[in-house]
C-alpha cells in the first residue's frame, strides 16, 4: 500500500491521533505554556506509526 493510501485510509478510519509535548524553558522569566503538537497513525497491523512512515519527504531542490 502507498502512503497516499495510507493516509486517506488511516483518515476515514479515523487510525489518526494527535498528541502534545509540552515544551520546556530554561528562561525562568517565561510565563507562557508551550507545546509540539504531533501527528501519528495507528495501524491495526502495524501499531504505532512515526509521520516518517506515512507522510512524504520534501524533496531537495538544491
Amino acid at each position: 500500500m502507498d502512503r497516499i493510501t495510507r493516509l486517506v485510509d488511516a483518515m476515514e478510519s479515523n487510525h489518526l491521533q494527535l498528541h502534545y509535548q509540552p515544551i520546556a524553558t530554561v528562561n525562568c522569566d517565561d510565563s507562557g505554556f508551550r507545546c509540539e503538537v504531533l501527528l501519528r497513525l495507528v495501524d491495526p497491523e502495524h501499531g504505532v506509526m512515526l509521520p516518517s512512515a506515512f507522510f512524504l519527504q520534501p524533496s531537495s531542490t538544491t
